[in-house]
Order: C-alpha cells, then sequence, then structure tokens
C-alpha cells in the first residue's frame, strides 16, 4: 500500500520503442480499462568470456612487514620488483602478482621463461625507499605433487639430488633436502605420487608429503610462519615467557603456551600440535583431490567425442522356442535339438 500523498507508479505502457530493453517473454497484464501493461523481468547477466589457460610460471618473494601505509606499498611491489630484475618494457605485459597476506609472499606469474630468470636473479627489492633482501624461489605448478622419501645422503644439494633420482612413472620436477634431515621432499608432476623411485640406482619408496600447520618461533603462535611473523611480541622458544630480547636472562623451565603442558610450545608430544597438524594434512588431502578432479574434467572435456560402434549383430541360433504356454518366471524355454544315434 502507497503512503498518502504519493502517486500510484505506473510501468511503462506497451510500445515496441519502450519495452526494447525489456524481457521479450515477460508476461503482459491488463488493467480495468482495457490497456495493456508489461511486468519487466529480470535483467539477464552478461555472458563473460572463459579466462585463457596458459602455462604461467610461479615465482615467489617473502616480503617484509608493512607498515601503516600498506596500500601504497602494495602498488609498488609490481614496479619495484620490474626495476629490480631489469626487465625491458615489451616483456612486462604478461606479468601479474598476486599477494597472500597471510604468509607476506608475493607471487609473480609469466609465460615467458626469459622474464622467470630474471625474476629468479633479484636479490634486493626497494620500496617506500627502504631496501629489503629478497629470496625468490620458483614454485610448484598447479598441476603438480609433492612425496617424501627417506635415507639420502647427508649432503646431498639439490642439484646432486635431481641428477641422481630416476623416476619412470612420472617426472621430478625439483627435489630439495628437508632442514638437516636425511628426507628429501620431491615435487612431480601430475596428481599423482609414484609409489618408488631410484636414488643412485637404490629404489625408495616414496610417500604423499604431509604438509604441517604453520607455526612461528618468534611469537609462538600458529597461523603464519617466522618470516611473516608481525613482531608483536617475542617469547622464549622453551619455557613461552614474554622477553624483550633474546638473550635477555630468566628462569627457564618447559612450559607449553598452548596446552599448558611441561614440554616446549611445539614439541611432538603436544595434543595440540597434533590436533593442528592433522587437520592441516587432511585439508592439503582434500586441495589435492579437487585438483585431480578438475583435471580429469579439463582432459575429458579437450579428448575428442569418439561414435560408439555398432552393436555386432547376433549369429541365428538353431534353438527352438516354445509357444507362451509353456513358459516358467516370465522366460520362454529354449530346447536345443540333438541327434540321437541308433544303439549297435
Amino acid at each position: 500500500m502507497l503512503p498518502p500523498g504519493q502517486p500510484p507508479l505506473q510501468v511503462c505502457a506497451l510500445d515496441p520503442a519502450s519495452t526494447s530493453t525489456y524481457e521479450q517473454d515477460a508476461p503482459i497484464e491488463l488493467d480495468d480499462q482495457g490497456g495493456e501493461w508489461i511486468t519487466r523481468g529480470k535483467a539477464r547477466k552478461p555472458k563473460l568470456t572463459a579466462r585463457p589457460s596458459l602455462d604461467l610460471h610461479a615465482v615467489g618473494f617473502h616480503l617484509p612487514a608493512m607498515q601503516s601505509d600498506a596500500p601504497k606499498e602494495r602498488l609498488e611491489i609490481l614496479p619495484a620488483a620490474i626495476r629490480a630484475a631489469k626487465l625491458p618494457a615489451h616483456t612486462c605485459a604478461d606479468i601479474s602478482l598476486h599477494l597472500r597476506h597471510r604468509d607476506r609472499l608475493a607471487v609473480f606469474k609469466a609465460e615467458h621463461i626469459e622474464v622467470v630468470n630474471r625474476l629468479l636473479r633479484v636479490q634486493c627489492i626497494t620500496l617506500a625507499g627502504r631496501t629489503h633482501q629478497v629470496a625468490p624461489y620458483l614454485m610448484a605448478p598447479t598441476n603438480s605433487c609433492r612425496g617424501v622419501i627417506y635415507g639420502i645422503a647427508p649432503d646431498a644439494t639439490p642439484d646432486d639430488l635431481i641428477r641422481d633420482l630416476e623416476c619412470y612413472q612420472s617426472d621430478i620436477l625439483s627435489a630439495r633436502r628437508m632442514g638437516n634431515t636425511s628426507c628429501a621432499m620431491l615435487t612431480f608432476s601430475g596428481t599423482h605420487v609414484p609409489f618408488f623411485v631410484y636414488y643412485q640406482r637404490i629404489e625408495f619408496r616414496c610417500r604423499p608429503h604431509k604438509p604441517r600447520a604453520h607455526h612461528c618461533t618468534v611469537c609462538l603462535q600458529y597461523g603464519h610462519r617466522t618470516l611473516a611473523c608481525p613482531g608483536n611480541q617475542q617469547r622464549c622458544p622453551i619455557c613461552s615467557t614474554v622477553t624483550t630480547r633474546p638473550d635477555e636472562p630468566h628462569s627457564c623451565t618447559p612450559w607449553c603456551l598452548h596446552c599448558e603442558g611441561h614440554h616446549a610450545p611445539f614439541a611432538e608430544v603436544c595434543t595440540i600440535r597434533k590436533t593442528r597438524d592433522e587437520a592441516c594434512a587432511v585439508n592439503a588431502a582434500q586441495k589435492q583431490l579437487l585438483r585431480h578432479r578438475q583435471l580429469e574434467k579439463v582432459q575429458s572435456a579437450s579428448l575428442p567425442t569418439k561414435a560408439s560402434p555398432p552393436a555386432p549383430s547376433k549369429p541365428p541360433t538353431s534353438s527352438v522356442a516354445l509357444p507362451p504356454s509353456a513358459t516358467w518366471g516370465g522366460s520362454v524355454i529354449k530346447y536345443t535339438p540333438c541327434t540321437i544315434s541308433p544303439c549297435t
């Protein structure tokens, strides 16, 4: 009901010139005076063209902490990286920047390998008049998976691993040793981790990589890494006591900040860490399964459809069918004639 004093609203009359922007199949209504009115339908959303599926290479930069003028610094990241890589102007059109604020990670995507190689050689980047050291690295593509092997040489470098590793089921994209351990993490092309790989011509069992929850060794909190720590407070990695500097003397007794147990905050026996690691591993497995299904869908759509072959004609049988009166259970019983040899 309209408020008093307000004239009634009228929808435009049925006129080809005035209804050209409306839905053509909109319902037509009649009023008391015999006039025809058209009800406006819902506007159709324009169809967007699909993004081109290019084989892009990704390079990751860990950024420093952003100050109060963070929006301005975000706009300066891409031009600063282009200047640091000394890229010509005509090669910068295919570079895109993706920011991961939780990890303080800048991901540069490019199609040409020459641009990627120059980005990998960048050692420092200047933002807001300050120079920061960076360590760029080549990120794994979307169509890839990670596996882990145990028992490699303790002093193996990534180049040594690539030279000594062999796999006959999929291609090995990269390999690196995990810290100072004898464990190596391998990146394979595709979405299936091979069961076995060969290291120095010896067969090794390869298991899927289970990532752990991100934790910071500065503030002792989960959800971000040490490089992405906001720097609000610093705690002792053993007793979880808030300290002003790392070498500050204090009474240190192991105590967990999360489960309040008598152990270090990120010890293997911590129940909170076990729960978070299991949740992170399950989440990674679900994402890997989703990527595998998406890849299968793309591959099935790109394959040409094959016409189904005609059904083979059945050869005639010599069986004799009885009339419907000799049926049992709804099926016709068939007898095959046979020849009886006379007795001798």
